[in-house]
């Protein structure tokens, strides 16, 4: 089975893993020996070989190439010739249970209880392989590459000055909280959390508590008991929610996105529901600071989703179903499969509950059952491409490019997804926002004094630009010593382009889409522009630009070396704007100096003419 594993971001500070799982055997698992040590792994297997043999021999019969390839395509288990040996083809939702459940207790030491087998005291027939419910069966790859993304790349940068500000009120403790948002009956993400945790020794210190919330009340006891048989009970909370305000208003047949009675008041969103379960837990306790907060959010849309023979979807419609593929279809209820506007839908809600969490803290309105501040991360897995890129544009666009954390994971033929987001200020140099580097010859001599008269003059001119000019420390004398044997020699001045701090507010943009509940667009759109700029942007603003100087030895040119820094769609626009500007400005050779010299040559020949 082939694998693969990219990160969109910063894939070098990722820390080693080796102590937790090992990726080769977690992604290549050796089935002849989790045959021996599980035998309804075994069972399955053979049951899943048998059809897959079947079906080779059903296409190798024919004798018609035509035939055959007819034949190839119209199998129930395959779509293609060349997939007749992938076992994957052949994936029942038994042999899957079962294997989800071999590579726990072989990686992790957990063990997994099915709903059936967890209402009978707890008492597991691993002998039994039809010991399975009809809830889904979580694949532990990429479910193990969200808990490790969060744990090694994204909560390490909130703590890193070099990333993001340290806030009062987004500080990382060193007790960390977490929230599983559909945690489902198997729990999977907070004891995936607990496990691999436990084994860091960065974290062998932290305390750590995860609640794992869910509409579905017998999921939540399957939950507690699966908690209860791996001893995390003192550290993992299954808690059982209300539905969302857009789950309400489906269930009595109105459209969420048109509901005119809905207000930011009395939007409930999943965060706020799980926010709210949890404040009752915990009463008379405050509730905490959320670390992180991540889900696998519902696939389908009870609006668009529909079966193969047209309609609209629902379990009954999708159960015992095969994919396109051949495959058979994976188990699922209704509320791990369903939710309006599927996987976008309920990532919005969760964002809509942080934009409420904002303005309450903003407009300072009491509220005992939410968090004063969002969770310092919050993470999600995608299941469509689609819905992840326009995911990450409106996130980018509300939030800012600097704020917003994408990943990809795909073990065999199936890829997921990664989003994440902050509320954290990003630092004017974070390596997140990090957007473009590029030199450039001034083709000639020119002085430092030259270099930033000619700076200040385009910031004049794009009168909303600041300049920053930095004498470095560096003497002469050790800029000689340094610099020996190089091509160039650095000069020891630094300029910096940011916005004029008296300009610095929140640009909509032009392309934005209102994909926010009515009520909570409405109201991020009055958000006042400079105050929106001030909770979302470093004090230099939507972007920096650093210039430094070097002097070629060999023809005593000039090179300057630019570092841009966007932390906005609109940043990224005014660094690709002054990249296509900066160097014409600097060499007087682009039209606007052009226009001018002809102007000026035009006024002197005019006033020789006049003296003559």
């Amino acid at each position: 089975m082939e694998g693969k594993r990219k990160r969109n971001n910063n894939e070098d500070d990722q820390a080693d893993v080796s102590l937790v799982v090992s990726w080769d055997t977690l992604l290549h698992p050796d089935f002849e020996e989790l045959g021996r040590q599980f035998p309804a792994f075994r069972q399955a297997r053979q049951e899943m070989e048998e059809r897959r043999q079947a079906a080779i021999r059903a296409v190798a019969g024919k004798k018609d190439p035509q035939q055959r390839q007819q034949s190839s395509s119209a199998s129930p288990y395959h779509i293609k010739h060349k997939h007749l040996v992938a076992w994957e083809t052949y994936l029942t939702p038994t042999l899957a249970w079962h294997l989800t459940r071999a590579l726990l207790k072989v990686h992790w030491g957990l063990q997994l209880l099915a709903a059936t087998a967890a209402a009978a005291d707890d008492d597991d027939d691993d002998d039994n392989p039809s010991n399975t419910t009809m809830n889904l069966c979580p694949p532990v790859p990429n479910r193990f590459y969200l808990v490790d993304w969060i744990q090694t790349i994204l909560l390490p940068r909130s703590k890193d000055a070099q990333y993001y500000h340290s806030d009062d009120g987004n500080n990382i403790s060193e007790n960390f909280v977490g929230l599983d948002i559909g945690t489902g009956p198997y729990s999977i993400y907070p004891l995936l959390w607990c496990e691999t945790a436990k084994r860091r020794p960065q974290q062998q210190s932290t305390g750590w508590h995860v609640y794992g919330t869910d509409v579905d009340a017998a999921a939540i006891e399957t939950a507690r008991q699966n908690v209860r048989a791996n001893a995390w009970e003192h550290a993992i909370t299954p808690l059982v929610v209300e539905p969302s305000t857009a789950q309400q208003q489906h269930k009595e047949g109105k459209n969420p996105t048109a509901s005119t009675t809905t207000t930011i008041e009395s939007f409930r969103g999943p965060l706020q529901q799980s926010l709210r379960s949890i404040a009752n837990h915990m009463a008379p306790h405050p509730l905490p600071h959320f670390t992180f907060c991540l889900t696998n959010p519902p696939f389908f849309d009870h609006d668009t989703a529909t079966t193969n023979g047209g309609g609209h979807s629902t379990v009954d419609s999708l159960q015992n179903q095969q994919r396109r593929d051949g495959r058979d279809r994976s188990p699922i209820t209704q509320s791990e499969g369903f939710y309006p506007g599927g996987e976008v839908g309920f990532i919005r809600d969760i964002f809509a509950d942080q934009w409420i969490m904002m303005w309450r803290r903003m407009t300072m309105i009491p509220n005992n059952t939410t968090s004063t501040t969002p969770p310092t991360w919050t993470a999600s897995m995608c299941g469509r491409k689609t819905s992840w890129e326009a995911l990450v544009h409106v996130l980018q666009a509300t939030l800012g490019v600097a704020h917003v954390q994408t990943a990809e994971f795909g073990p065999g033929e199936t890829v997921r997804w990664f989003v994440a987001w902050t509320w954290q200020i990003p630092v004017a140099r974070s390596p997140c926002a990090a957007c473009s580097t590029w030199n450039m010859d001034t083709g000639g001599e020119i002085t430092v004094s030259e270099l930033t008269q000619r700076l200040e003059a385009y910031c004049t001119w794009k009168e909303d630009w600041h300049l920053q000019v930095v004498t470095l420390n560096d003497t002469p004398h050790k800029q000689k010593q340094e610099h020996i044997h190089a091509t160039t020699t650095p000069l020891p001045t630094r300029w910096t382009l940011t916005e004029r701090p008296d300009t610095i507010q929140w640009h909509q943009e032009t392309d934005h889409v209102a994909w926010l509940p009515e009520p909570i667009e409405a109201s991020m759109s009055a958000w006042n522009t400079v105050d929106r700029a001030r909770c979302l942007l470093p004090p230099e603003g939507h972007f920096v630009v650093d210039i430094q100087a070097t002097r070629t030895t060999s023809s005593s040119h000039v090179v300057l070396s630019c570092h841009a820094y966007a932390h906005t769609l609109y940043g990224k626009r005014r660094v690709a704007q002054l990249q296509s500007h900066i160097g014409g400005e600097l060499t007087r050779t682009n039209r606007r100096w052009r226009r001018k010299l002809k102007l000026e040559q035009h006024q002197d020949t005019v006033t020789e003419m006049d003296t003559s």
